[in-house]
């Protein structure tokens, strides 16, 4: 069971980069490691952004066609192993945390 510290933490990066690259309220759906890792994000566009190049979903999404970013997650999901998806709300705020403290 995910704590919720750990979602709050979570919720509290996939904001601040999002924040960051100008996507307003947008959902963004942040593909997360087994180490609980945020490795990279799809946003609503369906744009993909890698922090790990490590893993190149790249040529993965190019293989499944997808240009939702609801079918790439579930393809991601279901074809990736260690990786989850969760989806963000760019624009949801959530109380007793500081974004600014996890991007200095």
């Amino acid at each position: 069971m995910e704590t919720t510290a750990r979602l709050e933490a979570q919720r509290a990066e996939v904001e601040a980069d999002a924040a960051r690259r100008n996507v307003g309220n947008q959902p963004v759906y942040a593909l997360i490691y087994k180490d609980e890792r945020i490795i990279g994000y799809i946003e609503q566009s369906g744009q993909w952004i890698m922090d790990d190049p490590s893993v190149n979903v790249f040529d993965i999404a190019q293989s499944t066609g997808f240009q939702n970013p609801q079918k790439m997650s579930d393809w991601i999901e279901k074809n990736m192993s260690g990786i989850t998806v969760k989806k963000f709300s760019a624009g949801e705020k959530s109380a007793n945390r500081d974004s600014s403290k996890l991007h200095g």
